[in-house]
């Protein structure tokens, strides 16, 4: 039996979207042209390619949570177009050639979302191609924002330095020293994506929620059967994307790295409080470091990350993890210090030690999109719908461009967690004020 999912604490991104559009759970005997297990960035994507292709066949998607309230709908919303390398710890560093590489990929998954908010009418604010700016607040996030941009002269992409006093007028805060603005990257509110994208797909697509996969096999070589706790899918064809929880479907165990990282949100504040512009969204110069945005009238912070082979996380240790994200908030607004967190929420992260991608067939009709490295909104897109296109023979030029490298085993449990758990603390000392 397949272990469904468990999220810790509530998004905040899904609990202010004003509405929540009806998917049912399944609760009958269905059949299918293809099954897509996964409503996330990596599932729709596939899906919405798949209706270019083949507007005829019939697609089921199943999501074991509510629509946006999983991993998708809960990350920072930063669709990233340069190189970011969570496991490396480094922003860049792969060689300018695999860097070309995965900035074109990223760039064609951003024109992809930002195609299918324009063909689905999503609210203008879904997308906001404003940037991100790589916050420094010490001299080792001075140094690594100096090192990123020596990298990206050599791969001649377009950055601006920001002063302290730049820093200050954008984000209202006196506490950082300096920035490196990103013009490429582009700021999402992910739920309001990923609810939108599902319920535009729905006219198409019979799209169940709350309905976890709990076994899967196939019969007669040729029909995948999909047993969840009220209904079954009869299909020809079965895509995973679901990240991390590959490994709960017998795929890769031993070689996915499981993060956690943590995210506040503060109830709506009165924004003479705090200077600066309206929506602004920011990294750590450090990539260990807080990631916060503004959107209009609530901040959100993102800082800590953890490793659990489990592949969740207790409440209580969400509510300890409060308290760093509580102090690195104050030390930055410190005129909202008594501005409540209204929503604080975990949030799963799949790794592979080496930056791999699982975009793949794992079995004979049977695919994965899985292993996003931490970019689950670019990522997810891009192993999406390159998996389809793939599929398809379609004419994409980045299709030549995928690695065919497979996730480095990892070393067994417990040492993978102590070993893993060790580097992060130690990133995170190194990280200091960032």
């Amino acid at each position: 039996m397949i272990i469904p999912p468990r999220d810790t604490g509530i998004s905040g991104w899904q609990a202010i979207l004003p509405e929540k559009p009806e998917f049912p759970v399944l609760q009958e005997q269905i059949t299918a042209d293809w099954v897509i297990v996964g409503a996330g960035w990596a599932g729709l994507a596939a899906a919405r390619r798949l209706l270019y292709y083949h507007p005829k066949d019939r697609i089921v998607i199943l999501d074991a949570c509510a629509i946006a309230s999983s991993p998708a709908g809960r990350n920072s919303g930063f669709m990233v177009d340069l190189p970011h390398d969570l496991s490396s710890g480094e922003y860049g560093g792969a060689g300018l050639a695999q860097d070309r590489i995965t900035i074109a990929q990223n760039r064609a998954a951003i024109v992809f979302a930002r195609e299918a908010i324009e063909e689905f009418s999503l609210p203008k604010n879904t997308m906001l191609d404003i940037g991100k700016i790589n916050a420094a607040a010490s001299p080792e996030g001075i140094k690594h924002n100096r090192d990123f941009a020596e990298h990206l002269d050599q791969l001649n992409e377009p950055y601006e330095n920001y002063s302290a006093e730049d820093m200050r007028r954008i984000t209202g805060s006196d506490y950082y020293q300096s920035g490196l603005f990103n013009p490429g990257c582009t700021l999402v509110q992910p739920a309001q994506y990923i609810q939108g994208l599902a319920k535009a797909l729905q006219a198409q697509c019979a799209i169940y929620q709350n309905s976890p996969v709990l076994d899967y096999r196939q019969e007669s070589g040729k029909t995948w059967r999909i047993q969840t706790p009220k209904g079954t899918v009869s299909a020809g064809k079965v895509i995973l994307a679901v990240n991390g929880q590959l490994q709960r479907f017998g795929f890769y165990s031993g070689h996915l790295m499981h993060v956690f990282t943590y995210a506040a949100m503060t109830e709506t504040f009165d924004t003479a409080r705090l200077e600066g512009e309206a929506t602004w969204g920011l990294n750590a110069a450090h990539p260990m470091g807080t990631s916060v945005r503004r959107y209009a009238d609530r901040i959100i912070i993102r800082n800590r990350f953890t490793y659990d082979a489990r592949l969740e996380v207790s409440e209580a240790r969400l509510n300890h993890t409060a308290k760093r994200i509580r102090k690195h908030f104050e030390a930055r607004f410190p005129t909202l210090h008594d501005t409540r967190f209204e929503y604080l929420w975990a949030g799963r992260l799949c790794l592979a030690k080496n930056g791999a991608q699982i975009i793949e067939e794992l079995w004979p009709s049977l695919y994965a999109a899985c292993c996003q490295n931490g970019l689950g909104t670019t990522r997810g897109t891009f192993a999406g719908m390159a998996l389809i296109d793939g599929l398809m023979n379609a004419n994409m030029p980045y299709l030549a461009t995928i690695s065919k490298t497979k996730p480095n085993r990892l070393p067994p449990e417990p040492l993978a967690s102590l070993g893993a758990n060790t580097l992060l603390n130690y990133r995170h000392w190194r990280a200091g004020k960032e």
